[in-house]
């Protein structure tokens, strides 16, 4: 099978999975921002910030050596999950116990509870992080569209349940920590994978350099995506964050329900042709201009609807989230490219490059992040700085790329680029003069915003030959059944 055949197949399924659970979350999430204050969203998203350190310093980049380093065998893997378990056993203790000082530092007790809740998490993302990668390494892609769709609707069902009956912030905790109990049973019995007595530590050694990297570049990562929660929490206080959470979530849609669907495919399929680097070059420069071309109307729309959006789907205490949310809506067709970079370093063996190109980028983030949140002191400020190193980064991040790791130009990504730029720029005018028109009912202003995005969105990348676009939505209706 063709690399392009391998990546429409995964991505037919990561597409059912991902655009099934959009409309799950858009549901869930309107319902539960209804329930739920601000303030609740704020004490989540900052015991969040610690878990996600805690599952970093427990992953320590073994998920995507399992995917990409093909030597390893069934008793190599045991030994893994075994070493992974332990880790996760180690640091979920620490993170429970740890729960109280956390709270403590932002002065808000209701963290404490939701931080030793969510150190179950880490426990189980650890015991799980094996056979899950053994799942994207094998392509098993339907199986894991059933896991995730399943797992998503029932989390869902338990939170709004938990929040109709006034248990606060723990309703978005507590049904993830209990669904990954069985999901350990399923995964487990799926891939075969058992935990073991006495670790091998040889394919640990053989993953090392790849992982280090990987590990390294992770960690600069998390500090470039958290750190903006860390200091709002910290010095504007729960409220803000709420709000800086919610826009920061909404933007972050497109990234999980667009590139998300191919990414988690790319490292496995990207993985098999490491060898050919001018092929990964070719085909992942037509797959980042399709992703230009996915993410300026996206961009546009989500800047132009910002007010509807957050109205209709949150509410009117959520008011206060939409200028920080149009400004953040600039950098997702930055942000919708960016993401997809670490499959191509990845496959290629470069995480040397990949953890330099994280920690350059991490300069620029965090330096945004303290001048918005230390010196002018607004979250809008915070999202300005965020935007612009978005934009900044990306460049700096294809220029490492296509020059160290695909030993080729960064002409190619630059010239890629022209035509959806000029796109985006026709388009923001377009939608301007249809924002000028007087509409006072949001869903209505919404629709007419939207109808016109799309339809000359689709229309001028048909007639100047961009994409045949109806082909491809004919073929797509195909592939799901629609069409016949």
């Amino acid at each position: 099978m063709s690399l392009k055949k391998e990546l429409v197949s995964g991505t037919i399924y990561m597409a059912v999975a991902k655009y099934s659970g959009l409309a799950m979350t858009i549901l869930i999430t309107a319902i539960l921002s209804r329930l739920l204050t601000p303030e609740n969203f704020g004490v989540v998203a900052l015991a969040g910030v610690m878990l996600a350190l805690f599952n970093l310093l427990a992953d320590i980049g073994i998920g995507p050596a399992v995917i990409q380093n093909k030597t390893l065998t069934a008793e190599d893997m045991n030994s893994i999950n075994t070493f992974n378990s332990y880790q996760g056993l180690v640091l979920g203790v620490a993170f429970f116990f740890s729960a109280p000082y956390i709270a403590e530092y932002y002065g808000n007790p209701q963290v404490t509870l939701v931080c030793q809740v969510m150190s179950v998490n880490i426990l189980m993302g650890c015991v799980n992080a094996v056979p899950n990668n053994i799942l994207y390494r094998q392509q098993r892609f339907k199986l894991i569209t059933i896991i995730s769709l399943c797992t998503q609707f029932v989390g869902g069902v338990i939170s709004i349940a938990m929040a109709f009956h006034g248990c606060g912030p723990i309703s978005l905790v507590l049904p993830t920590t209990i669904l990954s109990i069985p999901n350990m049973f399923i995964l487990r019995y799926i891939t075969k994978v058992h935990f073991v007595w006495s670790i091998d530590w040889a394919p640990l050694k053989r993953i090392f350099s790849f992982s280090a990297f990987q590990f390294l570049a992770n960690m600069v990562g998390y500090l470039s995506r958290n750190m903006d929660s860390m200091l709002i929490g910290k010095y504007m206080g729960m409220k803000q964050l709420g709000y800086y959470n919610k826009s920061y979530n909404l933007q972050l849609m497109p990234l999980q329900y667009i590139s998300g669907v191919l990414i988690p495919v790319m490292l496995p399929v990207f993985s098999k042709y490491q060898d050919n680097l001018e092929y990964i070059q070719q085909k992942y420069s037509q797959i980042l201009r399709f992703f230009a071309f996915v993410g300026v109307p996206l961009c546009a729309l989500m800047y132009f609807c910002a007010d509807e959006l957050i109205l209709l789907f949150f509410g009117d205490q959520w008011e206060q989230s939409v200028p920080c949310f149009k400004i953040i809506a600039l950098s997702i067709p930055f942000q919708i490219q960016g993401c997809s970079s670490g499959s191509v370093f990845q496959a290629t063996g470069h995480t040397k490059a990949m953890f330099w190109n994280s920690f350059i980028g991490a300069f620029f983030t965090l330096g945004s992040f303290a001048v918005g949140v230390i010196i002018f002191g607004t979250i809008e400020a915070l999202a300005w700085g965020y935007t612009a190193a978005m934009i900044i980064t990306t460049f700096i991040c294809f220029y490492i790329m296509y020059t160290y790791a695909l030993k080729s130009s960064f002409l190619i990504y630059l010239q890629k680029m022209v035509a959806p730029a000029i796109f985006g720029v026709v388009l923001c005018i377009v939608l301007y003069f249809i924002s000028l028109i007087p509409v006072t009912i949001p869903i209505v202003a919404m629709l007419i915003k939207g109808v016109v995005g799309v339809a000359f969105s689709i229309f001028y990348i048909q007639f100047l030959g961009y994409y045949d676009v109806f082909a491809m939505l004919r073929k797509g209706l195909v592939k799901v059944h629609i069409l016949k």
